[in-house]
């Protein structure tokens, strides 16, 4: 295990594998770094994988009181680890984590990929910025709907994102057979 500190002094706990482009993994609320291991032996191969302890889980330490800031600072403390740029992977609320982050960090972050993210139909709106309906740059909901061809206008983008403008896709799996899943807010189609 290694560590670095956060911008708040704040220890964070890591373990780096591999070579090549850096991946920092974020997990979810409940997870720790062990938790991605089988998803590491196989990105290790082609990649610099970081998997890391989100402040107050596992070996890292923790500052009192809570805001999501702090927790950017600390996946910019493992960019600066990594060389100065890096790629997110973020499951679960690490993928709205890792969405916040790459909004505030720019072109240091490279690459984003969402599994499972938090979101169900709420637009994402960076701080400052103008409301998604303006900017035509909402997420949306029911990624697997948008995959199979709904309107232009409903497909999944990203808000904004100064080093990678473009579609952010989910790899959400689509609704079980014969179940309906949630209605897409931009054209009203259900999942099938």
């Amino acid at each position: 295990m290694k560590s670095v500190a956060s911008a708040d002094g704040t220890v964070i706990a890591y373990e780096q594998q591999g070579s090549g482009p850096a991946l920092i993994i974020v997990d979810g609320a409940m997870s720790a770094r062990g938790g991605k291991a089988a998803l590491r032996a196989l990105l290790v191969p082609q990649l610099t994988v970081f998997g890391y302890d989100r402040r107050g889980r596992g070996d890292s330490g923790d500052t009192l009181p809570y805001a999501v800031d702090q927790e950017i600072e600390d996946i910019r403390a493992l960019i600066e680890v990594a060389g100065g740029t890096a790629a997110l992977y973020g499951h679960s609320s690490g993928a709205a984590l890792a969405l916040d982050a790459a909004l505030q960090l720019g072109a240091s972050v490279t690459r984003i990929a969402r599994y499972e993210p938090p979101y169900a139909s709420t637009a994402i709106k960076a701080p400052g910025s103008p409301a998604p309906a303006e900017t035509g740059t909402a997420m949306r909901a029911s990624p697997w709907h948008h995959a199979r061809g709904a309107r232009p206008s409903c497909r999944p983008v990203s808000p904004g994102h100064p080093a990678r403008p473009g579609r952010v896709r989910s790899r959400t799996p689509p609704p079980a057979p014969g179940r309906a899943g949630p209605a897409c807010p931009g054209c009203g189609r259900r999942a099938s």
